[in-house]
């Protein structure tokens, strides 16, 4: 009897207005008001017609479809287009800034031709030059390098420096002393290494290198600065992301797993699941893209079993080194819509990303990279460090060279035309590297790095894995009971 008078209440509102309700329309709006008190009903409706009378109608029938816009825009109120509390922004969308040196300001390139994977000769030389810029850009507006403001005291505590370029030590004929200069290290012949950077190219004699102290001591505009976005990142205090590496499909006990960490996220569903490859356990040649796809069905008929993770919960999957298709060279394209089609369709909420992998919570801005990029620094490094941790080292290398990937491009091979994507300034918030090596979690400049899984792997490290909560800006260490 209610659903009765509500109807009648919903096609009187909207035939006020000059509307005709289609069935289904009218069936979606009973459905949406019904758990509503009734004195807020009118109020709802109100706003839902004037929505409709906004939209470019080109009858007075209106569709389901019209409703379903209504309700999202009266949701969102408040909150402009780009204002998304939660998105996925693949490594192919990121926009390409470069810094002009004349102006002494990013600007976003001109670029009217698309980035191609395998760019011209002329997008490896750019690659270098962006990455000079911005660390020299940086380094310069350290307090150490900054001119002197005039009427200060110039005394030692207060000494300045300058950087010169690598040309100002070509041009010298005799000793220079205290000169600081800003390069890339280059191995231009065997054995021997050179300084370089855009103005020319010198020699190094590394015959008094030593031990000596070398470390010293995130739409059009950023969302940082969103009010609304902080004041609903701060009010959902509740809010966490789940970060998991290795989710081998195809073994029965992490599928098993895997519904335990569901069933015990189910009355409190975080923002988002961040499943990281190899989603096999191992490589199965000309089958392997078939069999993902079956256990990909698979763990979409899981998720379906728990419908308020289905609502509220986001699930981004992102590749790892052996699953398909692409090569040895990051960044790496998500996989293959063929081989995720059914499992989108069953999950609407999921995101197949890219690796590395943007994402963005209210004013957080957070990357992923699921690379064994501890390990490689740490056997193409010049000199090991003798003392501290390895992911503090680690940490500050990546931070500090603002980059994920700060090796030789034989080592840890790059699109060069996609290097852009690779670059960590401004500084995220939190950035996730999912390795092989023990799991951490450190922070430097204000800015987390943590390795989610012990072993680089779910499975392998007793079914532990990582929990962000952004309103705190806290790594929770966490694990799954075992039998």
């Amino acid at each position: 009897m209610e659903d009765v008078h509500l109807r009648k209440t919903v096609s009187s509102a909207f035939e006020l207005s000059g509307f005709t309700l289609r069935r289904d329309a009218q069936n979606l709006l009973v459905e949406q008001l019904r758990p509503i008190e009734a004195r807020e009903r009118e109020e709802w409706l109100d706003k839902l017609t004037d929505y409709v009378q906004k939209q470019s109608l080109i009858s007075s029938v209106i569709e389901k479809e019209h409703i379903e816009t209504a309700i999202q825009k009266c949701l969102r109120k408040g909150l402009d287009e780009t204002e998304t509390i939660f998105n996925v922004i693949n490594t192919f969308n990121v926009p390409r800034f470069t810094f002009n040196i004349e102006t002494k300001k990013f600007t976003k390139a001109c670029n009217t031709s698309p980035q191609q994977l395998f760019a011209p000769p002329r997008a490896k030389a750019f690659l270098f030059r962006d990455r000079y810029t911005i660390l020299h850009q940086r380094t310069a507006r350290h307090e150490l390098f900054t001119p002197t403001i005039m009427g200060t005291d110039r005394d030692n505590s207060n000494r300045k420096f300058k950087l010169q370029p690598v040309e100002f030590l070509l041009s010298s004929s005799g000793r220079l002393n205290e000169v600081i200069v800003l390069g890339l290290l280059t191995q231009l012949r065997e054995g021997r290494y050179f300084l370089e950077d855009p103005s020319g190219i010198v020699q190094l004699d590394m015959a008094y290198y030593g031990n000596a102290n070398t470390f010293g001591g995130p739409s059009i505009v950023s969302l940082k600065a969103s009010t609304k976005l902080m004041q609903h990142e701060k009010g959902n205090e509740d809010a966490m992301i789940v970060f998991l590496a290795d989710v081998w499909l195809d073994h029965f006990k992490v599928m098993e797993k895997l519904r335990q960490l569901f069933q015990g996220y189910s009355e409190f569903p975080p923002v988002a699941f961040v499943l990281m490859g190899n989603f096999l356990s191992s490589q199965h040649g000309s089958f392997h893209s078939s069999l993902l796809k079956t256990h990909l069905r698979a763990l979409a008929d899981l998720i379906l079993q728990f419908p308020e993770i289905v609502d509220k919960s986001k699930f981004v999957l992102i590749p790892g080194p052996t699953d398909p298709a692409s090569p040895n060279i990051l960044p790496r394209p998500s996989i293959p819509r063929h081989i995720t089609g059914e499992f989108l369709d069953k999950i609407p909420g999921a995101v197949f990303g890219s690796n590395p992998c943007r994402l963005q919570y209210c004013t957080q801005e957070i990357v992923v990279l699921r690379e064994d990029m501890v390990t490689k620094m740490c056997r193409n490094t010049i000199h090991f460090p003798e003392a501290g941790e390895i992911a503090d080292h680690f940490t500050k290398t990546i931070l500090c060279q603002a980059h994920l990937a700060p090796l030789p491009l034989a080592v840890c091979p790059i699109y060069w035309a996609h290097d852009t994507a690779m670059q960590l300034y401004p500084l995220p918030d939190l950035v996730v590297v999912a390795d092989q090596f023990n799991a951490f979690t450190a922070s430097y400049m204000d800015c987390i790095v943590t390795n989610p899984v012990r072993k680089g792997s779910f499975p392998k490290s007793d079914f532990s894995f990582k929990v962000y909560v952004p309103s705190s800006r806290q790594v929770e260490d966490s694990q799954l009971p075992t039998d």
